[in-house]
């Protein structure tokens, strides 16, 4: 999206994209994430922590690769650097050493399909030859199958995305900048308004979704990072980041045919297949 188009469609954004259903959704997805990330976070922890009392209280990298490994797993999964910091004290500070083996994670997509439905289905996992066949039976309950690599893949786009939280409201001047690094190819603008029910707990809330190239994420959070810091010192307005993270977008020459409905046993499926240990996240056209 050029930039002309993505100014454009921000300020339409800014004028007409409120309501309480979009706001509902923002809100939603990121409850789904939190879980996400929380799960993800102590799954490496644990890592880290097995890692060091592995090799007798090892904590560094260079003397230690299974550290090193569940280290990059870390910034997989963009665990926090003070998290990180926090694992590795654990694990010294125990002063016991594992017996036994310990497998190293690693971050895994399965593909899959409910009828037409295609899925990616991401997990962290340390042995898969355990989470392969608990993916196939949850499938296979639910009437989905669990497709060869590549079959379902190529419909998906990997993507850099960027939630910002600002109170009282997202000025446009702001947007604007983040706009002009070059860095941004989409976005979508949510403002919170008071609830059917007349509950205003959320009003002066907006959040605005950014999306980027993979390899472009890094820098786009730390450009909105510092715009936030200024904006923090400068005015009385406030703005955060909420998530930044790699996700997995639907390319549009890969989109649901005309006429076709959202089966209505994906959400049960998505339910189920969260619940497992090794699932982070589904992802589903």
């Amino acid at each position: 999206m050029t930039r002309s188009r993505l100014l454009q469609t921000a300020r339409v954004f800014a004028r007409r994209f409120a309501g309480h259903s979009q706001f509902a959704n923002i809100k939603h997805k990121k409850a789904r994430e939190d879980a996400r990330r929380c799960k993800a976070f102590q799954r490496v922890f644990n890592a880290i922590g097995a890692a060091v009392r592995a090799q007798g209280g090892d904590a560094n990298p260079e003397s230690n690769p299974r550290l090193a490994t569940a280290l990059e797993m870390a910034r997989g999964v963009r665990m926090p650097k003070e998290k990180i910091a926090a694992a590795l004290e654990s694990a010294k500070g125990s002063g016991v050493r594992a017996t036994g083996p310990v497998s190293d994670l690693e971050l895994v997509v399965y593909e899959a399909y409910l009828g037409t439905e295609p899925l990616l289905i991401e997990c962290l996992t340390d042995n898969r030859r355990r989470t392969a066949p608990r993916l196939r039976h949850l499938l296979n309950e639910h009437g989905g199958t669990l497709a060869p690599d590549g079959a379902v893949l190529w419909q998906f786009n990997r993507v850099g995305r960027v939630l910002i939280r600002c109170c009282p409201r997202f000025e446009q001047a702001w947007l604007d900048a983040i706009i002009d690094t070059g860095l941004v190819e989409n976005l979508e603008h949510y403002r919170a308004d008071a609830q059917p029910n007349g509950d205003k707990t959320n009003e002066n809330e907006e959040y605005v979704e950014l999306e980027t190239a993979p390899e472009l994420l890094s820098a786009l959070e730390e450009h909105v990072r510092q715009l936030a810091d200024q904006i923090r010192h400068e005015s009385t307005f406030s703005m955060e980041i909420v998530s930044a993270e790699l996700a997995w977008k639907r390319k549009s020459e890969a989109g649901t045919s005309e006429g076709s409905e959202r089966p209505p046993e994906l959400d049960e499926l998505i339910q189920a297949l969260e619940a497992e240990d090794d699932v982070q996240r589904v992802i589903s056209g």
